[in-house]
């Protein structure tokens, strides 16, 4: 067997073989567990198609400059979808869950990444809303596309059906090569990329946090922004224990392994795809930067950067302007980023010297070392987990001598749930100083749903109801949690039972100024 390609030359998009009249050509892992075409010398007639076909490799001929310079003429979007749950639940913006959910209302189809049971990602055909967010969120890991899954996507664009296809703008570029044609029924949408990390990382990465915690991995957010903001990329590890009992854990190594770069794709290091010019007909992105610039986005729920880059995807965009809050303006010093001039670059010998600790020696401490952090017991960093000391009474005089300030002050506490997009709430804890936050939440016009209390049977209330924690709770915006002293316990309770709400403790409320 010898390579198509050498290694760094090949993105792994798997077309080549797809292609080879004669099947010469197989995908195949290496020992970073990234995918190579290989060709059978024994089958292989030598047309040199593979060669022709690879997208990449011309990429890479036909741009003379790695880098390039800002360009401040380049025309783009920033914004996010209209509707604050669906950003709160997207990784930037939304504008993906805006493209798919018109191509689905018109019974078309979309394209994109998962993340699998196994923790391998691959793409994937979804036909509802439900498949499509599964699509949802970041995925530092390369996705495999099967040889199938080309072919089924042509096959949907003869039909006639609307296709969304969304990847890596290697991926894109490959999907079109594939195509050999353009196809009015296809839209394709790539993303600002920052690089792969190899799935054998991924994989070592989860298996080592099983191994500290004694039970088994569900699922992993590689950027937990409901509860740590959408800057801060903070990964969430979910567990399950054989009592049934679900806890997380949050970390930051595999953050530092993936922005260490010693552990990208090879062809990452000279993409031809980092560029403010890109081959899907829609790019989108994290703007970063859009605080300095705009006032509106310093809420750290998340905000996308838009390219459009052919008349297609200015075509799609209109369509779905009306659930979109963005706006048309140039590219600035304070917007732009890395991965829009050039590839992430690294020391070569530096890498081969991570890679030969990893692969035949301890991965747990090369997983340490590089990614600054300890797989620990019950791990969470210094600035996440934090034990309260202070007493209960002292709490709640301190919340009551900020709620007296707010009074002097003339602020409402309806200004920390109007900045934060937050229309219904939950007071966790309905005792004296729950009825006191009801109270004043009520008389602030905030939507208070019902209590939560450990004491639920016995507490009689005539103002909104009050279930015990293990109840099937209704869906808020928000938990005020009242006992703030407890907070960090009663968090730690109340996520895995409601995932996609903000726990948020009184002492915040009652401390927020504009």
């Amino acid at each position: 067997m010898k390579a198509v390609l050498a290694i760094e030359e090949c993105c792994g998009c798997g077309v080549c073989a797809t292609r080879c009249p004669v099947d010469a050509i197989i995908m195949k892992d290496d020992e970073e567990g990234f995918a190579y075409a290989l060709i059978d010398e024994q089958r292989c007639i030598n047309c040199g198609k593979c060669k022709e076909i690879c997208q990449f490799k011309k990429a890479l001929d036909q741009r003379e400059e790695i880098s390039e310079p800002i360009n401040l003429k380049r025309e783009i979007y920033i914004g996010r979808h209209c509707s604050i749950e669906i950003v709160k639940k997207s990784r930037s913006g939304g504008i993906f869950t805006a493209l798919s959910d018109y191509v689905l209302s018109i019974g078309g189809l979309v394209y994109g990444a998962v993340l699998n049971d196994d923790f391998t990602i691959e793409h994937i055909e979804a036909n509802n809303q439900h498949l499509r967010d599964s699509m949802r969120g970041s995925k530092y890991s390369q996705s495999c596309i099967s040889s199938d899954l080309y072919r089924r996507i042509k096959d949907r664009l003869l039909s006639g059906r609307l296709i969304l296809f969304t990847g890596t703008s290697c991926q894109v570029a490959a999907l079109r090569n594939y195509l050999q044609k353009d196809y009015k029924n296809l839209l394709t949408m790539d993303i600002v990329c920052h690089g792969v990390e190899s799935p054998v990382v991924l994989r070592e990465y989860i298996k080592e946090w099983e191994k500290n915690e004694g039970a088994k991995c569900t699922k992993i957010d590689f950027r937990e922004k409901l509860n740590h903001g959408w800057s801060n990329h903070i990964e969430r590890i979910f567990f399950k224990q054989d009592c049934n009992e679900f806890f997380y854990i949050d970390s930051e190594i595999y953050k530092n392994l993936f922005y260490g770069h010693l552990s990208l794709r090879p062809s990452c290091y000279i993409c031809p795809y980092k560029s403010q010019e890109h081959p899907g007909d829609i790019t989108v992105g994290d703007c970063w930067g859009i605080d300095k610039i705009d006032e509106r986005y310093a809420d750290d729920i998340g905000c996308s950067i838009i390219f459009v880059n052919s008349r297609a995807g200015r075509e799609i965009l209109q369509r779905v302007s009306n659930n979109l809050d963005i706006k048309k303006t140039f590219m600035c010093n304070e917007l732009f980023q890395p991965a829009l001039s050039e590839p992430f670059k690294v020391d070569p010998n530096e890498r081969f010297v991570f890679w030969g600790k990893f692969i035949y020696g301890n991965k747990k401490a090369v997983m340490e070392q590089y990614g600054n952090g300890k797989f620990e017991k019950d791990y969470y960093m210094d600035h996440i987990k934090k034990v309260d000391k202070r007493s209960s009474i002292e709490v709640a005089f301190q919340v009551l001598d900020k709620i007296m300030c707010m009074m002097e002050e003339n602020i409402s506490v309806s200004d920390f749930f109007e900045d934060n997009r937050i229309n219904t709430v939950a007071i966790y804890g309905f005792g004296k100083m729950g009825r006191h936050i009801y109270y004043l939440l009520d008389h602030a016009a905030v939507n208070v749903e019902y209590a939560i209390d450990k004491q639920a049977d016995i507490i009689e209330s005539e103002s909104i109801p009050v279930y015990t924690p293990t109840e099937n709770l209704k869906k808020v915006d928000a938990v005020i949690v009242t006992p703030a002293s407890f907070f960090y316990e009663i968090e730690k309770e109340l996520f895995p039972l409601m995932p996609d709400t903000h726990i948020i403790s009184i002492e915040t409320v009652v401390s927020y100024r504009r």
